[in-house]
């Protein structure tokens, strides 16, 4: 049977630069490892869109922290895509 995952795709209304997405403030501080980066996409209008690089196994109860190398942005939304 297939594991089901779940990606998380993140939306960020504009700023002037690309914004990238770590899962642990040192890795924010330092702008290491990220997982992804929110750059413009003309399909989404201005906003800023990424897709976390690594799709997480479908959790029974999970903490979700991530951590952005730029608060500028007026709004940001999380949206999950279930996958199997």
């Amino acid at each position: 049977m297939a594991r089901e995952t779940w990606v998380p795709d993140l939306f960020a209304s504009p700023d002037q630069r690309a914004v990238s997405v770590f899962t642990s403030a040192q890795d924010a501080q330092n702008g290491t490892s990220p997982i992804g980066t929110l750059g413009e996409d003309s399909t989404f209008g201005s906003l800023r869109v990424g897709e976390l690089k690594n799709a997480i196994a479908k959790p029974a109860d999970i903490t979700l922290a991530l951590y952005l190398d730029d608060n500028k942005m007026q709004d940001l939304w999380l949206a999950v895509t279930w996958r199997k």
